[in-house]
Order: C-alpha cells, then sequence, then structure tokens
C-alpha cells in the first residue's frame, strides 16, 4: 500500500492495469532478472571467494554501484521520495543478496 501512495496510484487503478498487456512487462523483468542473476553468477564464480558472506558483500558492492548508484540520479532529479528509492533498490538488494547465496553454495 505504501508502495502505491508514492507512485500515485490506487487499487483500483492497479487492477484496471493488471489486464491491460501485463504479460510483456512481467516477461521482460523475468529476462531481466535472468539477466541481472547470470552476471552476479559470473562475477562471484571468477573470485575466489570462501563464504557466503564473502559472496553477499561482493553483491552488495555491485548493488550499492550498480543499482543504488544508478537509481539515485532519477530520484534526485525528478524529487521522487527517499521511501520510493528506498523500496525499489532495497527489492534489488534483498534479491541479488539471495542470489550471491544461492551462486556461494552452487560452486
Amino acid at each position: 500500500k505504501l508502495w502505491m501512495a508514492l507512485i500515485g496510484k490506487t487499487q483500483a487503478q492497479i487492477g484496471e492495469e493488471k489486464g491491460k498487456g501485463m504479460l510483456k512487462p512481467m516477461g521482460l523483468t523475468f529476462v531481466a532478472g535472468l539477466i541481472m542473476s547470470y552476471a552476479l553468477s559470473f562475477v562471484i564464480g571468477s573470485l575466489i571467494l570462501q563464504t557466503p558472506l564473502e559472496a553477499m558483500g561482493v553483491a552488495f558492492l555491485l548493488w550499492l554501484g550498480f543499482v543504488a548508484g544508478t537509481h539515485s540520479g532519477y530520484y534526485l532529479f525528478e524529487s521522487r521520495p527517499n521511501k520510493l528509492f528506498l523500496i525499489t533498490t532495497g527489492y534489488y538488494l534483498v534479491t541479488m543478496l539471495l542470489i550471491a547465496v544461492l551462486f556461494s553454495f552452487w560452486r
């Protein structure tokens, strides 16, 4: 609910949009997630990491540099709320940390 308020949409508007061509954005988001997972696994696999915590550290630094760093420009120049920045980039942080743990065990 907080996310909807921050982007200025109501539950009814979100409900209306669900039926209108959601397959393409969802499919592209899935493909983007696969690409991010592959890139992160490549970086983790290229380094000599001993523990999942080290893999999480690498994921955190990549998130900080590439996700939080690039998104901060959008939010600063477009005067978006800080809470929306935290929700959006926080999603990617959690995702990247989980991927890092998964791939650290997979090797």
